[in-house]
């Protein structure tokens, strides 16, 4: 009986465990894709300001 139990327990601790994990893994997938998102606003900007000073010209 006591093994069912604590059997019982630790799945739900692993559930909970592995809910954490999902979220800190989502955050970290998050700003990752802002970090990227913001290298290619700047790369996009600095191609922009590049055709601006071109078509200046």
């Amino acid at each position: 009986m006591n093994a069912i139990l604590l059997n019982n327990y630790i799945l739900l601790l692993m559930k909970k465990i592995n809910k954490k994990n999902e979220a800190i893994i989502h955050l970290y997938h998050e700003k990752k894709l802002k970090v990227i998102w913001t290298i290619c606003e700047v790369i996009m900007h600095f191609f922009v300001s590049k055709e601006q000073k071109l078509s200046k010209l």
